[in-house]
């Protein structure tokens, strides 16, 4: 693998991290409208997410990058997810963490299989054939 190619899924890796955190932060956003809270932080967060991994996918022109994405989303989710030795948790236990838990892990799962449905990087040649 050249090095110029493993250095770009090293920063896609990070770049999941990073963005994991980002959504950990803005998922907690919410905005009164009426006694309605509408969580435009939740939207935000699994939405950014979801773009970010296909975003992966177009970058490193093929399906590793959405994978290295997923990869730093995933594991810097859990390890911020983990419990501390004093028994609190990074998410609280409402709705909102519960569909950041499950709505984050979905959303960048279906960003992973929406990249590789697609044909092979080799298929994607736009030759006309009679």
């Amino acid at each position: 693998m050249p090095v110029r190619r493993l250095v770009i899924r090293v920063a896609l890796v990070l770049a999941g991290a990073v963005v994991c955190l980002a959504a950990l932060v803005a998922h907690r956003h919410q905005w009164s409208l009426a006694g309605i809270d509408l969580p435009w932080g939740l939207v935000l967060a699994l939405g950014t997410t979801y773009l970010v991994v296909r975003a992966g996918a177009l970058l490193d022109a093929g399906r590793a990058g959405a994978v290295c994405v997923a990869a730093g989303w995933v594991v810097a989710f859990f390890y911020l997810f983990s419990g501390r030795p004093e028994g609190d948790y990074l998410f609280a236990s409402d709705w909102l963490g519960y569909s950041m838990l499950i709505g984050g892990l979905v959303v960048v799962g279906a960003a992973v299989v929406v990249s590789m449905s697609g044909p092979p990087p080799a298929v994607r040649d736009p030759r006309h054939t009679i």
